[in-house]
């Protein structure tokens, strides 16, 4: 990924389940390119997880996820909203993100 990322600049990468598990190597990505952005489809079950890579990306690279049907939606925003995180970041992820990366303005 992160060839790629070096690579093509100008395009934005969303990273299904975060790279689950190399959390350090999908933060890396971030840094590398500010157009790459996490998704968190899996992830809420791992505790811990969000609050690291809110910390290491910053929340305004984090997009919400739920691999529906195959995960349960309710986790997935119960993942999000119960993680040590400010209402600020869980907006962001929940719904801002998506928001300014698909250009709708509210």
């Amino acid at each position: 990924m992160l060839k790629l990322v070096k690579k093509y600049r100008n395009i934005k990468f969303f990273m299904g389940h975060s790279i689950y598990g190399e959390w350090d190597a999908a933060a890396q990505c971030v840094h590398e390119n500010g157009n790459v952005y996490l998704e968190l489809t899996a992830i809420p079950g791992v505790r811990g997880i969000i609050e690291k890579l809110v910390q290491a990306v910053g929340s305004e690279h984090i997009l919400y996820g739920t691999d529906m049907p195959w995960f349960d939606e309710y986790q997935a925003v119960g993942g999000v909203v119960s993680a040590k995180i400010t209402e600020d970041d869980m907006q962001n992820i929940l719904y801002r993100n998506a928001q300014r990366l698909l250009g709708i303005d509210f």
